[in-house]
């Protein structure tokens, strides 16, 4: 008779791998765009270089997808049908009436959002300069190396902080003189003061950058909400939920359910920077839909 020790060890039957095999080409797209955009967001939460340029590689690829035919009308009708099955199913026995009108609900409103993006949502993208330059390269071997594409550091965002005392201000000073675009956000009315709002004013003035950022105390302190203090420069000034004032106009914020406001300017300054105004609402809406900072 074999002993305890003797016997041979069962190991656990390892966790099997599923493999999807859609029948329809349609859910093929779909499983596609999914896979794109966990991937995407993946990279865009990596605080590094590579990170970023792995997360615009994967946007440019969503892009090209949707690109290619009426996907959203795909999702409508699949959304649709989804609703049309469930709806059977309200005069059966045994089934939670309850749990079958939320189910339907989720849908509709799903549907809603859908809808109210409209057909040319993804416009502002596909007509954005960067991306475009970028698109070009992306079929040629290391196409996007920094010498073929300077865009990916065209753009050098400071806060007044950063400006505002050595020696970070010594080397902020210097990579603004190197690089071609500069936005200023600015930052905080306590640093301001501390600086003096006329002597950030004239750094303003030096370094000439393209766009500033700030909220109505800000702004007002260094340019005047109308911006005249600072010629040649877009003003963008932040309106917390009700939105920002750019362009001569005030942008309403995108629809979100507010988390928490942390890592909201500085992703509405960042999809400002990239795709302009409507980009940089959205970023801002997805910021406060999560509790913590967001890149």
């Amino acid at each position: 008779m074999n002993t305890a020790a003797e016997l041979p060890v069962v190991s656990p039957e390892p966790e099997l791998m599923k493999f999807e095999q859609p029948l329809s080409e349609r859910m093929r797209t779909f499983l596609r765009i999914e896979f794109l955009y966990e991937q995407t967001r993946f990279h865009a939460g990596e605080p590094t270089d590579f990170g970023a340029r792995a997360a615009v590689a994967g946007l440019l690829e969503i892009l090209t997808i949707l690109g290619r035919g009426d996907v959203r009308s795909d999702v409508l009708k699949e959304l649709d049908h989804h609703a049309a099955v469930l709806g059977r199913f309200r005069s059966q026995p045994r089934v939670d009436p309850a749990r079958l009108t939320r189910l339907i609900d989720e849908i509709e409103a799903l549907k809603g959002r859908i809808a109210d993006a409209g057909s040319q949502l993804i416009n502002p993208l596909k007509e954005c300069e960067f991306l475009n330059t970028i698109r070009h390269r992306s079929g040629i071997p290391g196409g996007t190396c920094s010498f073929d594409v300077p865009d990916y550091g065209y753009w050098l965002h400071l806060p007044a902080y950063s400006l505002a005392a050595e020696p970070v201000a010594g080397a902020a000073l210097a990579a603004a003189a190197a690089i071609p675009r500069l936005s200023v956000d600015l930052s905080s009315v306590a640093v301001l003061k501390d600086y003096g709002p006329a002597r950030f004013r004239a750094l303003l003035g030096r370094l000439a950058p393209a766009v500033v950022f700030g909220n109505e105390a800000e702004a007002a302190l260094i340019t005047g909400l109308d911006g005249t203090g600072l010629p040649g420069t877009d003003l963008v000034v932040k309106l917390g939920p009700a939105g920002v004032r750019a362009g001569g106009r005030v942008h309403p914020a995108a629809p979100a359910d507010p988390v928490d406001p942390t890592g909201a300017g500085d992703a509405f300054a960042a999809g400002y920077l990239l795709g302009g105004v409507t980009l940089g609402l959205e970023a801002a809406a997805r910021a406060v839909a999560v509790l913590g900072a967001m890149p």
